[in-house]
């Protein structure tokens, strides 16, 4: 999660929570496979695979939206900044008068 907000500026809690989800799956897999090697059952390996996969398209779409998210984030906090300096200086020119 630091990495994505290292990289973008912005995690929201949606990306977070694909993030979370994609550790889970990810530690779901592992255990699938372990569990595959000790009693050779391929359906289990399978399952490891299919598992692994959702991990890492989790893992990938939490990246994809945090890219999409940061600049438009970083976009609307400047966009208020330049409301609040343009209000400031309104009310200056109010209080000249």
């Amino acid at each position: 999660m630091s990495e994505l907000h290292a990289t973008h500026g912005h995690v929201s809690s949606g990306a977070g929570a694909m993030l979370v989800c994609a550790g889970w799956l990810y530690a779901a897999g592992e255990c699938a496979a372990e569990v595959a090697g000790e009693t050779l059952d391929f359906d289990m390996f399978r399952t490891a695979a299919s598992l692994t996969a959702t991990a890492r398209q989790h893992e990938l779409a939490a990246w994809e939206l945090a890219a999409r998210e940061g600049p438009a984030v970083e976009a609307a906090r400047r966009k208020a900044e330049w409301e609040r300096r343009c209000d400031a200086d309104d009310d200056e020119e109010e209080q000249a008068t």
